[in-house]
C-alpha cells in the first residue's frame, strides 16, 4: 500500500485539476494529502520493522548534496527578498520534493516493493491515455491532446514513463499470458498519447532514451544467462525499430499536430521554441551576473518584470545555476554523477538497473527542455532508486544470481 500511496503523491499533478476530483481537491490539496498518507504509511513500515533503517552510504552522501541544495536555495530566496513565488519554490523543494528523494529509499526497500511503484505508475499512465482517448473520440481537442486534469507536456511525459515502465521492465517480468497480452494493448495506447498529445519535447527525449536503451541493452547482455531474457530484450530491440519506421512513414498522417510542430521547430522555432530560449537565455544573464550564489528561486521574474512571479527557463541546469550558482549547480552535478555511477555499477544486476537508468534518463532530458525544479519531482524519485539498485538484485526471493540468471563472474 506505502508504494501505491507515494505513486499518487509524486503523480498527482497529473490529476487533481481534473472535474472529477473537484469535491477531494476544493477541501484537501491532493500533493499535500498524498504527501501525509505516503508519509504516515512509512511510519507505520517503520515501526513494524522496529525503527531499522537499511540504507547505502552512497544515498546518504547523496541526500546530503540535496539538502545542501535546499538550503542554499532558502537562504537564497530570503536573502534576495523573493518572499513570493521563490520562498514558496525553495520550500516545496525542501519539503515535496525533498520527500519524493528521501521517500522512494525509505519506502520502496525491495524487489516487491519496486514492482509496485511500477504497477501503480502504469496504472496512472494508463488512466490519463484513455481520458485522452475519450476526449480525442469525442472532439474535445483542436490541437493537443490531454488526459485528466494535466497538460498535452504531462500527458506526453506520463505515457513515456509508463511506457518504459511497460516494455523495459514490467513485461520482461511477467509470466501470465493474459496480463502479457492485456500489457502489448497498453502499449499501442500508451503510444498513441504520447505521440497524439503533441508534445515535441517528450517525444524526442522518448525516442533518444531508447537509443540510450538499446546501448544498455546490448551491455547488459554481456551478463544474462536467461535465454529468454535476452531474447525478450532482442525482440524490444526489433520492436522499437519497427515503431520508430513506422511512425517516421505514417507520423504526419496520425499525428498531424506533432509533426507539424516538429516542421516549425526545424524552420526557425515556433513562439513556444523561442519563449523557452528566451528564458534561457535570461538565466545564463543572471548567472553571468553572480555567478558563484546566483540571485535565488524566483530571481528570472524579479530582474526582468520587476515582480517575484513563477518564471523559470525550463532547463533544470541553467535553473540552478541562475537561482544558486556555480556552488548549487556543482553541487547537482555531483549529484547526478553518483547516482548514475551507482546504476552502472550494478548493471549486472540485470533488468532493474537498466529500466531505472532509461526511465531516469528520459526525466533527465525532459528536465532540460520543459518545467521548474518541482515539476521535475519524479526525476529526483528515480535519482534516488539509482542510489539503492543493489537491494533490488539483493533480494534472495528475487535475486537474479541465486536463479542462475546473472552470472557470477
Amino acid at each position: 500500500m506505502s508504494s501505491w500511496l507515494f505513486a499518487l503523491f509524486v503523480t498527482a499533478g497529473l490529476y487533481k485539476a481534473d472535474p472529477h476530483l473537484a469535491f477531494i481537491q476544493q477541501r484537501f490539496d491532493m500533493t499535500v494529502l498524498f504527501f501525509f498518507l505516503s508519509f504516515t504509511s512509512f511510519l507505520v513500515q517503520l515501526i513494524r520493522h522496529k525503527f531499522a533503517l537499511r540504507l547505502p552510504k552512497i544515498f546518504w552522501y547523496t541526500f546530503g548534496i540535496f539538502l545542501w541544495i535546499a538550503l542554499l536555495l532558502l537562504l537564497g530566496a530570503v536573502f534576495y527578498d523573493n518572499f513570493h513565488y521563490g520562498l514558496q519554490k525553495a520550500l516545496r523543494f525542501l519539503i515535496l520534493t525533498g520527500w519524493a528523494f528521501l521517500g522512494a529509499a525509505l519506502i520502496i526497500t525491495d524487489y516487491g516493493r519496486l514492482k509496485q511503484f511500477a504497477w501503480a505508475l502504469l496504472l496512472v499512465a494508463t488512466v490519463v491515455a484513455i481520458s485522452a482517448l475519450n476526449g480525442w473520440r469525442t472532439g474535445k481537442f483542436v490541437l493537443f491532446a490531454y488526459g485528466l486534469g494535466t497538460n498535452y507536456l504531462g500527458t506526453a511525459r506520463i505515457a513515456g514513463i509508463g511506457l518504459i515502465t511497460l516494455t523495459v521492465f514490467l513485461l520482461s517480468v511477467t509470466k501470465s499470458f493474459w496480463i502479457r497480452l492485456l500489457l502489448f494493448v497498453d502499449i499501442v495506447l500508451l503510444f498513441w498519447s504520447l505521440f497524439v498529445s503533441g508534445g515535441r519535447g517528450p517525444v524526442l527525449a522518448f525516442v533518444i532514451t531508447f537509443i540510450f536503451f538499446i546501448i544498455l541493452n546490448r551491455k547488459v547482455g554481456r551478463y544474462l544467462q536467461d535465454f529468454s531474457m535476452k531474447r525478450y530484450l532482442r525482440f524490444l530491440n526489433i520492436l522499437v525499430f519497427i515503431s520508430l519506421i513506422i511512425v517516421a512513414l505514417k507520423g504526419p498522417q496520425w499525428f498531424p499536430t506533432l509533426f507539424m510542430r516538429l516542421r516549425v521547430l526545424l524552420e526557425g522555432g515556433g513562439y513556444s521554441a523561442l519563449t523557452r530560449i528566451e528564458y534561457m537565455r535570461m538565466a545564463i544573464e543572471v548567472f553571468s551576473t553572480s555567478p558563484i550564489w546566483g540571485m535565488g528561486p524566483g530571481c528570472l521574474g524579479k530582474e526582468f518584470f520587476g515582480i517575484d512571479i513563477r518564471l523559470y527557463p525550463h532547463n533544470i541546469f541553467l535553473e540552478f545555476a541562475a537561482e544558486g550558482g556555480l556552488i548549487v549547480l556543482l553541487a547537482f552535478i555531483a549529484l547526478l554523477c553518483l547516482a548514475y555511477w551507482n546504476g552502472f555499477r550494478n548493471m549486472r544486476g540485470g533488468i532493474v538497473p537498466v529500466y531505472l537508468l532509461t526511465v531516469s534518463f528520459f526525466m533527465l532530458l525532459n528536465s532540460m527542455v520543459s518545467g521548474d525544479i518541482n515539476d521535475n519531482r519524479m526525476f529526483f524519485v528515480f535519482l534516488s532508486l539509482l542510489t539503492v539498485t543493489k537491494r533490488f538484485i539483493s533480494d534472495r526471493d528475487n535475486n537474479l544470481f541465486w536463479r542462475g540468471a546473472i552470472r557470477e563472474h
